[in-house]
């Protein structure tokens, strides 16, 4: 058992990240502080619009949802709580600023966009270039080396979400409602990405991969549509020529869009929020990359394939492509469906052999 480093910490809170993806790799991390500390309370400062991922987990006691407007409203509630550790997955200068200025005790974090003078604990990140600009290791590594520096045992990394029986039942009676034959497997598409254009695959090449997914192997494809991805999902929706489902126009709320994902046999997606949803709820996944450096955001699962096409000019980490978007255009609906219907023979193989 390590050392650690705030053994009588009792109350502790932690500044969760923003974005779905992160969000979902930070799981592991609350999951760790509540078994290195059973009796302590711990409450996670979080935005509303991811806060639905956080609140069927089993390892805080309370969630603090607080926008980015109502800062004084945040500053306050967190001084209420006279917490003795503050662990910041959030690496925003704000995120510190509140912690300190809300009196937090110790106040764990890395030390970057100058806010090094804020935290009790500062951890260095190791970044590249000039200025710099990315960090050398995966996301979820970063996380879980503040729990090495607080000396916390960290049995495993694994992603892990939940979701109620009410909002089981939504989802239920939510597909019931989009005529997906009972028994037939479903093939979950998700061609959207909050970061930036580049990262999404052509949009026609996802409604391919869905017909012959339906056509020629007996799948029923379920198109994922996310905020702001109307248009593009109408697209899809349009190329497709089959009768598949779509989520477009469905008002859905985070844990209801998790409900759903878990619903799929496998999972086709951009490397985005719903493949870390994917891996939350054990469902297979294709990922396909384009600008991004795999490298980075690596998060050590077995039901994974990742596939990104090998191009002079990536991977670029820009969110918008300055060319001719060589490194999605190379990757073709063939290769992806060969590599759904890989991973889910393996899955199957697997799930006999458990």
């Amino acid at each position: 058992m390590p050392l650690r480093l705030y053994p009588d910490a009792k109350r502790i809170v932690i500044a969760c990240p923003n974005w779905l993806g992160d969000a979902c790799m930070s799981t592991p991390i609350v999951r760790t502080i509540r078994d290195n500390y059973p009796d302590a309370i711990i409450h996670l400062y979080v935005r509303p619009y991811v806060a639905d991922l956080y609140r069927n987990l089993p390892w805080h006691d309370d969630i603090l949802s607080f926008d980015r407007s109502e800062r004084s409203a945040a500053i306050n509630q967190i001084r209420k709580g006279r917490y003795d550790l503050g662990v910041l997955l959030c690496n925003s200068f704000r995120t510190a600023w509140t912690f300190w200025r809300a009196g937090v005790n110790r106040r764990v974090g890395f030390s970057r966009d100058l806010r090094w003078f804020l935290l009790s604990d500062r951890i260095r990140f190791m970044t590249h270039g000039f200025p710099p600009k990315r960090l050398r290791f995966p996301t979820l590594d970063c996380y879980m080396a503040l729990l090495y520096y607080l000396g916390l045992k960290a049995p495993n990394n694994r992603i892990e979400l939940r979701v109620s029986e009410k909002t089981e039942k939504r989802a239920n009676e939510l597909l019931q409602t989009l005529d997906i034959p009972e028994g037939k497997p479903v093939v979950g598409v998700a061609p959207g990405a909050a970061w930036g254009k580049a990262k999404c695959w052509l949009p026609e090449r996802f409604a391919e991969v869905s017909s012959i997914m339906q056509k020629d192997h007996g799948f029923h494809p379920l198109l994922f549509c996310g905020p702001g991805e109307e248009k593009l999902v109408e697209s899809i929706e349009k190329s497709a020529g089959a009768k598949w489902s779509t989520l477009r126009g469905e008002s859905l709320d985070l844990e209801l869009f998790i409900a759903l994902v878990k619903r799929c046999t496998i999972l086709v997606t951009n490397d985005s929020g719903p493949r870390h949803v994917a891996a939350g709820v054990s469902v297979p996944a294709v990922v396909i990359f384009g600008p991004t450096q795999q490298e980075l955001t690596y998060i050590g699962r077995d039901h994974e394939l990742s596939l990104q096409a090998d191009v002079e000019c990536g991977p670029c980490q820009l969110p918008v492509c300055p060319t001719d978007h060589e490194c999605m255009r190379k990757i073709s609906s063939e290769e992806v469906v060969r590599a759904l219907i890989e991973l889910n023979k393996e899955s199957q193989r697997r799930s006999d052999d458990a």
